[in-house]
């Protein structure tokens, strides 16, 4: 069964048992007003009647008394009889003349079909008689029962057109909630057969608005995902490819001739040994990133110097810099800075900032490696800071996304771009330690990679 007629049917339901119950409540309501206003001309008949009979008595007129019994018989339908009564019980007035100058029977039986109000009459205060009326309980029931009817005819036409008002109401609103859930499918689909492109226009504000900017969020995620996936495979082809390249070129050539200087075959074997490193630390950090994901990258922390790993850093680093003109220098404080650390991977963090560094800065630009101690927060705070192009300030809160490569600048460098690992395995590295890392840039002035490291307890 369909959303939408099921979305109908419950609606028609309940306007059905809204209309029900608004239908019974309106029917007892008009019945107890029609019992109400019966009562009170009864009531009135009454009173006029108690009226009557103390203005005759005042002059002492049976007949008017007489008369005015008959009156009422005449001109109220549902009257079957009236009478006055003295104290004594005597009927001084009846519209029956059998029972006037004679005595009301107090063992007579009450008649079921007949409504009997009386109320005493009184003169100077003082009690004379009543005045008894006698009204027709069929006849009473036979007005109630026709007015009644015309409010069921009523009751029962405003409940057809409520019907039809709800009906057509729940087609509307079936439709109204199932249109954009359509979308919702029709994107489902169109995603599911490839097409990541495809966004929902719906234009509403309420929750079904929501899920569908939720589901274009999705959808936009999801395209960002298969573009870094793509640029990915492209990066990791790359970087299996050259160096794999370059090492099967160098073996072939040096086993297509023999007569290679000394100087050749070792300028060789060096080119092949740094292709095979290169190749083994990108393994590694497909490695380290697994580790990450599984919670099990371990460390080994020790108390240890900060300034060598930051020179070896240096070092490793120092002929690409001077390749490519580029000034790399360190600004530690004279005294040693003493961490709780991993050493290796506190060198590994400080490579892989270094090496991006590098990498985004063009010649005759600056990378500087900077450390200072806050003791009072019992850390060393280590900077590596470039001159280099820069980030968008709207990439910097996924810099350290696994595979995340800043489009436009990526495309700027010359070389290997990387696979965009390094700064993933820096944060996890940097947190696992305790610390935290975070990025200060300006495109065009620069980038400052920031991160803390605890320092060691001092020693005795």
């Amino acid at each position: 069964m369909k959303l939408q007629l099921r979305i109908s049917i419950i609606m028609v339901g309940l306007v059905l048992a809204v209309l029900s119950s608004t239908m019974l409540v309106l029917y007892h309501y008009e019945k107890q007003m029609l019992l109400s206003d019966v009562s009170a001309k009864m009531d009135v008949t009454l009173k006029h009647f108690v009226k009557v009979s103390e203005d005759a008595l005042v002059v002492k007129d049976d007949l008017l008394l007489l008369n005015y019994t008959n009156l009422i018989k005449k001109t109220d339908a549902a009257v079957v009889y009236a009478a006055f009564r003295d104290r004594s019980g005597l009927f001084l007035a009846h519209t029956d003349p059998k029972y006037i100058y004679k005595k009301a029977k107090s063992d007579m039986p009450a008649d079921e079909n007949i409504i009997v109000k009386e109320q005493e009459v009184l003169l100077s205060k003082r009690r004379i008689g009543f005045a008894e009326v006698g009204f027709s309980k069929e006849y009473i029931d036979g007005v109630i029962e026709s007015a009644l009817s015309d409010t069921r005819y009523r009751i029962y036409a405003i409940g057809v057109v409520g019907v039809l008002l709800g009906l057509v109401g729940a087609f509307f609103l079936g439709h109204t909630i199932t249109a954009p859930i359509y979308k919702v499918v029709e994107g489902a689909q169109k995603i599911g057969g490839g097409d990541l492109s495809f966004e929902i226009d719906v234009r509403r504000r309420d929750e079904l608005g929501v899920l569908a900017n939720e589901f274009n969020s999705m959808a936009r995620k999801l395209k960002e995902l298969d573009d870094m996936k793509r640029d990915f495979v492209a990066s990791v082809t790359h970087e299996l490819r050259s160096p794999l390249a370059a090492v099967q070129s160098y073996v072939s050539l040096l086993l297509e001739k023999k007569d290679f200087s000394r100087e050749i075959i070792e300028e060789s074997m060096v080119r092949i040994k740094n292709n095979t490193l290169r190749l083994g630390r990108f393994i590694n950090d497909l490695l380290d990133v697994a580790k990450i994901e599984a919670g099990k990258l371990d460390v080994s922390c020790v108390r240890m110097n900060l300034s060598p790993a930051v020179t070896d850093v240096i070092d490793l680093f120092a002929a690409s810099a001077a390749e490519k003109k580029i000034k790399l220098s360190a600004d530690l404080p004279s005294a040693a800075v003493m961490v709780t650390a991993d050493e290796d991977r506190l060198r590994q963090v400080i490579t892989n900032l270094v090496n991006n560094a590098l990498k985004f800065t063009p010649s005759d630009g600056a990378v500087t490696i900077k450390a200072v101690t806050e003791p009072a927060a019992r850390r060393a705070v280590v900077s590596v800071i470039d001159t280099g192009i820069g980030i968008p300030k709207e990439a910097l809160n996924r810099i350290f996304s696994k595979f995340e490569q800043v489009k436009g600048v990526r495309d700027n460098i010359k070389g290997p771009k990387g696979t965009g690992l390094g700064l993933t395995i820096a944060k996890a590295i940097v947190e696992i330690h305790g610390g935290v890392i975070r990025v200060e840039s300006e495109p065009g002035r620069g980038t400052s990679f920031i991160f803390t490291i605890p320092l060691a307890p001092a020693t005795e």
